[in-house]
Formats: C-alpha cells, sequence, structure tokens
C-alpha cells in the first residue's frame, strides 16, 4: 500500500524557495505530495507577472481553471488537502471537492506581524459606504448583519487549522475545526540555519531589503510606492556609511527574493549582498536594519538588537503603519535614513526583554520547546487524523 496522498494549494507562483518554506520534502516522507500551483486561476494579473518563478520541482502541477481543478482531484484523489487560498469561489469549489472526496482539509497562519494590514482603494471604499450607514443606524445594523451572514455562508471551514503564534490562535475557532500549535516559518529556518557553516562567520549588519519604491506588488495590492528610489536609496546608502562608522561593522544587505540582484549594487553601493538566506546571516548578525520586514523576527530569536529607517517621505505614507508597528512591538527607535551619523550612533541600545519575549510568544511561536519543525508537526497530526478515521 502506498503512501497517502496530500494535494497542497497555493495562490502564488510556487518557487523553489516556497519548497522549504512549505516544508513539502518534510511532507513527502510520510505523503504522495502534489503542489497544485492555482495563480493563473485565481489571480491572472499575478500569475502574467511572475509566472516565471514557477519551480521545475516535478510534483508541481499548474491550475488554470475549475476544470483543471477537479481533474486533479479526480486523478489524484487525495486523503488530506492544504490549501490557504483567499476567499473566493474557486476556494470554495476547492472544499466542496475536498468534501466529496472525504480529505481532511487544512489551513495554516504560520506566523504574522504586528499591523498586517494594507490600506488599499477598494478597502477605503467599503470603509466610506460602513461610515454612511453608520450615519443612518436603521440602514446599517441590517447591512451589516446581511454582509455577516453572506460571508459565513461563503466562508468554509477546514478540519485542522495550523498557528504559528499567539496572535493568530484563535483565527479558527469553528467547533469542527481543531487547532494544532506550531512555529513560524521564521523559527524553522532559523533553526536549520545552525548546521549551515556560514553562520559561523565575523559578525555584520543586516539589513533586511524590502524592494521599497520598485516593488511590482504594489500595483498588484492598488497601493502607491511608499518612497522614490530615485531620492531612497542614495540617502541608504550613507546611511550605511554612518552605522558602519557607528559599529565598526560591516553592512550586509540580505536582498528581497523579488529584487533583481544583477542590479543590486547599483542601489546599495559598495556593500556586501552574499546569496545566502537571510536565516544564515541573521546568525552572525550584530545589529538588524529595517523597515518593516516580516525577517525582523530574527532580531527577535537571535535577541539582537533592531533599528528601524524612516524618513520624511516614507513615514508620511501607507508604509508608516507597518514602520510604526514594528516600533512599537519590539521597543526599536526609528531613525531617518537622512540621520547624520551621531543621530544613528545615539539610536543603537540594547533590546527591550520582555517586548521581545511577548513578540515571541505571540507573532512566532507558543510551543518553543517541541523541537519539531512545523511542517513535521503537521505530517505526524495528519497521520494521526487519518489512522482516527480509520
Amino acid at each position: 500500500m502506498g503512501l497517502p496522498r496530500l494535494l497542497f494549494l497555493v495562490e502564488s507562483p510556487f518557487s523553489g524557495r516556497d519548497a522549504a518554506r512549505f516544508g513539502i520534502d518534510v511532507l513527502s516522507e510520510s505523503f504522495d505530495v502534489t503542489v497544485a500551483d492555482a495563480t493563473a486561476a485565481v489571480s491572472p494579473s499575478f500569475w502574467r507577472t511572475y509566472r516565471g518563478l514557477q519551480s521545475d520541482d516535478p510534483r508541481v502541477a499548474t491550475v488554470t481553471s475549475e476544470a483543471e481543478l477537479e481533474w486533479v482531484f479526480a486523478s489524484r484523489a487525495p486523503s488530506v488537502v492544504i490549501s490557504n487560498l483567499g476567499l473566493s469561489n474557486f476556494r470554495r469549489r476547492v472544499y466542496a471537492l475536498a468534501r466529496k472526496s472525504r480529505a481532511i482539509t487544512l489551513r495554516f497562519q504560520l506566523g504574522s506581524i504586528p499591523g498586517d494590514v494594507v490600506i488599499t482603494e477598494s478597502l477605503r471604499k467599503r470603509v466610506a459606504v460602513r461610515v454612511r450607514q453608520l450615519r443612518s443606524p436603521r440602514e446599517f445594523l441590517p447591512a451589516l448583519f446581511r454582509s455577516l451572514a453572506r460571508r459565513m455562508r461563503r466562508m468554509p471551514v477546514p478540519d485542522l487549522y495550523v498557528a504559528g503564534g499567539k496572535a493568530v490562535s484563535t483565527a479558527w475557532s469553528a467547533r469542527r475545526t481543531r487547532t494544532i500549535h506550531a512555529h513560524s516559518m521564521d523559527v524553522d529556518a532559523y533553526r536549520a540555519a545552525a548546521a549551515d557553516p556560514r553562520s559561523d562567520e565575523a559578525p555584520i549588519v543586516l539589513y533586511l531589503d524590502q524592494h521599497l519604491g520598485l516593488h511590482s506588488d504594489y500595483e498588484h495590492n492598488g497601493v502607491s510606492r511608499p518612497v522614490d528610489p530615485v531620492r531612497f536609496y542614495p540617502a541608504l546608502r550613507d546611511f550605511f556609511a554612518h552605522v558602519t562608522a557607528a559599529t565598526g561593522l560591516p553592512v550586509t544587505v540580505a536582498l528581497h527574493p523579488r529584487a533583481p540582484r544583477e542590479t543590486a549594487h547599483e542601489r546599495f553601493g559598495d556593500v556586501a549582498i552574499p546569496d545566502a538566506p537571510t536565516s544564515v546571516l541573521a546568525r552572525r548578525t550584530a545589529l538588524f536594519l529595517g523597515h518593516g520586514s516580516t525577517a525582523l523576527s530574527y532580531a527577535v530569536l537571535s535577541h539582537r538588537p533592531a533599528l528601524l529607517i524612516g524618513g520624511d517621505e516614507l513615514m508620511s505614507s501607507w508604509f508608516s503603519y507597518h514602520v510604526q508597528s514594528f516600533a512599537d512591538a519590539l521597543g526599536a527607535p526609528i531613525v531617518s535614513v537622512d540621520a547624520g551619523a551621531g543621530e544613528v550612533a545615539a539610536a543603537i541600545r540594547p533590546v527591550d526583554d520582555e517586548r521581545y519575549r511577548r513578540y515571541a510568544h505571540d507573532h512566532l511561536t507558543t510551543v518553543p520547546d517541541d523541537p519539531r519543525s512545523t511542517w513535521r508537526i503537521v505530517a505526524d497530526e495528519l497521520l494521526a487524523e487519518l489512522e482516527q478515521r480509520r
């Protein structure tokens, strides 16, 4: 008898990096895994932009329509369906097919960040409608209840929900959903990086790149560029020089996964931009520099100070919410990208132990003593659930 079949659905082009993040090799030890990349069906414009990132892993199948989704279910007959697809007709079809095949359904939220909200134009419009309704209670309450009822009817409920951190542990409180407590992806990556010899190299200051002002996701998410790259990157290069003068350590850039490496030095200047995972670089980092990156979790995991880089332009944009949220959560200072050397040196301070402890519990893991990786925990729980259903 072969391994039980597992279907893992994604809605962003499945890259080689995702194979590690989503534990495909770990899951493949216990399951016959197929990754169904449904980006083309769920978000055609996103697929057109990023389809070149898709891995050539033979376990990955591209799904472009509901008909192809039905074919995948029919040909694979999965016992387990892992799906984090957003609220859509396609997602509802996934759950309908899973129920038909009596498969276990699982969703996950592996970690979170403070202030994880993007104010898009569509959200502004919905808020404006609700504000107008608030001025007329007779209209507001019925509309609110109708909206909630519609959402509840459309919301497929998973059998299992995997949570990394307290902040997301109650996201699925439906009676039929069982919550599995695990870790954020950064916890797993940081633990695994201990075995990489590059993590023992000389100490550095690490800048966590977010491809500010250039990221193509701004268009997809309906937001404006938070900075003008023509002004921002020369100022950032000067900022790096001030940090090196203050710390005596070289600045190294952890390049954003979607930023082009061939033009990186044009933006960042004469600094190291190694082709090494951020988790490995984090283990040799004495000071983290960033804005609002999820990778600031590595400052907490390594118990090293962080300096958040702001500036008039950035802090007057929608992105300021993220910078301020991280500053509040970590107890880390915000320093302008245009600050002088003295101001940069004065801002560097020890970590706030209590805030770091709370951040780890809320956003990274509620089970820090469990030595298993998240996907080993998931595999063990799924095997136990299948055994119980026999």
